[in-house]
């Protein structure tokens, strides 16, 4: 879509150009137009990479986004995934020495080349001409821990203690303490795990296979060059020069400059009808060896669950999991288990979409106003009528330890949505949907069955007026509340949170700093093995009965240590002066142009502060790519001997 961001683009299989402006026109917020434009190309049908020399990221432009099948393979399912990238032993934790990353146009390898899990006998050694690991372990007690992103972002436990200690104790002294809630689907008193999976885009990629310090995707590399302010994820815009630093006179209200090229990678001139040619190259010389055109980081999250076999109501994906086996003579075992992968359906019930933008409005940088980050994300539209729960442990009248999780829907703490998306984001969803022709009938496409639920691109210092931080809504209300807009008439919600990805309370109302300890392990320096004592939150402050979550304190910053560094460009009405005087008190630079801002891109803004370009997943970077452990997060937290 060359015509601009904010105009409806079924047809077009490219990410969409950077003129939306946060306008609202007839009820519709253009950032939710933009947000779908970029679905509708992520989601096109993809040039299947086994047919075209291993190229990932092309779409088929023979096929279109509306008439896809259930099970087509898309062009964000042929990303990198992050096990891909960053290359962690599976079962020590450790990161791999020397990691040999393979190259873009590859064929999926997940973690390290000796680490292969092998095909269990009797199944398929290829799924759907692009190999997919969604791992799970069906018995729930085997001790191959191949529960990869099942866990949820550590957050503070903000329900009841009457609700979260069922089991326990009328009181176990849960709430303020960080959690990693796992999620699961009760269907006929069966649990069924919600599983996630992060992808990285071909910027992402060549950004971290080319950063001057050293590959980003060693762990080494990142831990170094993110106190520096160096790491600054490419974006893109439909501008013809980078934008300007803050300090110019753009900045400073005078008259706009000339822009000044920064240190952040930009994508210039970029061009949707362009992208699209290059596909057809592709498909005309499928030998070849073509990488996507830069368009800035991409990120998406998908939150997938087990299905009985296909279904028209889904986006589908035919995946690996992993499971036990007894191998005979000869067959072909795994260094530290006799484990195998075998391939079952997949359901999709919700994506995130992050990119990295600049935005040139009428001649001149705006940057949106706000971040250079637009978070959007979608769910299927069966979410809220589903029996989502957070698996709690069983209780228990012995000091047995109860087995985990639990599936009794009369224990396990129900999901709810906390707050309703805002009545302009229904609104373009009524439009897409219009356009899709659905009649919620069976001849329907896929899509029909997702919806936005919301968009942030401005990033605004909360909370918003009115909300009291220490006496927060109900949140597990018979129905939502209705969403917050902030800042008013902007069309973007505050506390933007997908059901299934950011479940909990906390996250659904995410607002404030991540807590002083750090619950998982793979996310601690110095490392310690799970079960291990003497635990230390990354801010090297040791783990302990407090919790350390601050609710008031900024959380997102567009400048990072050292105060010598550049700071990240943004306009004048994000800075509001603070890189000259400061904000909340810091004079270290690390809070310099702070924001307390809520959901997506507030909890994203943590990483910011870090220094790590607002990507969890580079933060977590070759600790990330080791499965998540079943035992060091939970709720409640270890059993209690009653």
């Amino acid at each position: 879509n060359d015509d601009g961001g904010a105009v409806l683009q079924l047809d077009c299989p490219a990410l969409p150009t950077t003129t939306a402006t946060g306008t609202i026109t007839t009820g519709i917020l253009d950032y939710d137009i933009f947000a779908w434009n970029s679905f509708i190309a992520l989601n096109w049908p993809a040039l299947v990479p086994s047919s075209y020399n291993q190229q990932r990221g092309f779409p088929d432009t023979d096929k279109s986004f509306a008439s896809a099948a259930p099970g087509d393979l898309t062009v964000w399912e042929t990303y990198k995934e992050k096990r891909e990238v960053f290359l962690a032993d599976p079962f020590t934790g450790e990161p791999v020495t020397n990691p040999q990353v393979q190259p873009w146009n590859a064929a999926p390898q997940y973690g390290p080349a000796s680490q292969q899990v092998p095909t269990c006998p009797g199944s398929s050694t290829l799924v759907s001409g692009f190999e997919r690991h969604i791992s799970h372990v069906l018995k729930l007690n085997s001790t191959f821990d191949t529960l990869d992103e099942t866990a949820e972002v550590s957050s503070e436990a903000r329900e009841s203690d009457s609700v979260l200690c069922q089991g326990h104790s009328p009181n176990c002294g849960v709430q303020g303490k960080p959690v990693g809630p796992r999620v699961w689907l009760n269907r006929g008193g069966t649990a069924y795990p919600v599983l996630y999976e992060v992808k990285v885009n071909w910027d992402f990629y060549d950004y971290l296979a080319n950063f001057s310090g050293g590959p980003l995707w060693v762990q080494a590399n990142a831990r170094a060059a993110a106190p520096q302010a160096t790491i600054r994820l490419p974006a893109r815009t439909s501008g013809s020069a980078a934008p300007p630093h803050p300090g110019t006179a753009l900045h400073k209200g005078g008259v706009t400059p000339a822009p000044v090229s920064g240190p952040n990678p930009i994508v210039t001139d970029y061009s949707a009808l362009a992208c699209m040619s290059q596909a057809e190259v592709v498909k005309l010389s499928p030998t070849r060896s073509i990488t996507p055109c830069p368009a800035g980081s991409v990120h998406l999250k998908a939150a997938w669950i087990l299905l009985d076999g296909p279904s028209d109501d889904y986006h589908t994906t035919t995946a690996y999991y992993y499971r036990d086996y007894s191998p005979q003579a000869g067959q072909p075992g795994y260094p530290s288990a006799n484990k195998c992968k075998a391939p079952a359906t997949y359901g999709l019930i919700g994506l995130h979409i992050i990119q990295r933008i600049h935005h040139l409005v009428e001649g001149r940088y705006v940057h949106a106003p706000g971040g250079t980050f637009v978070y959007a994300t979608w769910e299927h539209t069966s979410n809220d009528t589903e029996t989502f729960t957070y698996a709690n442990l069983y209780p228990t009248t012995s000091s047995t330890p109860r087995p985990y999780p639990n599936v009794d829907p009369t224990r396990a703490i129900p999901l709810k949505r906390a707050y309703a998306p805002l009545a302009t984001t229904e609104n373009a969803n009524n439009q897409v949907h219009r356009a899709l022709g659905c009649t919620g009938g069976s001849g329907d496409s896929v899509w029909c069955h997702y919806k936005l639920i919301g968009t942030q691109y401005l990033a605004a210092n909360g909370p918003p007026t009115g909300f009291d931080v220490d006496n927060p809504p109900d949140v597990l209300p018979s129905s939502p509340q209705p969403g917050i807009e902030y800042p008013p008439n902007s069309g973007q919600p505050y506390f933007l949170a997908n059901l299934v990805v950011e479940s909990n309370v906390a996250l659904q109302q995410f607002l404030g700093s991540t807590p002083r300890l750090t619950p998982i392990d793979h996310y601690a320096n110095p490392r310690v093995p799970p079960g291990g004592s003497g635990r230390v939150g990354k801010d090297g402050v040791p783990a302990n009965s407090t919790s350390g979550f601050d609710l008031s304190g900024a959380n997102l910053a567009f400048r990072i240590a050292p105060r010598s560094a550049p700071a990240e460009g943004q306009h004048k009405s994000i800075i509001h002066g603070s890189i000259k005087n400061g904000t909340n008190g810091s004079k270290d630079g690390r809070k310099v142009g702070a924001h307390n801002m809520g959901g997506c891109m507030g909890c994203h803004g943590v990483s910011q502060l870090n220094g790590y370009s607002f990507s969890f997943v580079l933060l977590g970077n070759q600790q990330g790519g080791v499965p998540d452990t079943l035992t060091e997060v939970d709720i409640p937290p270890p059993p209690l001997n009653d």
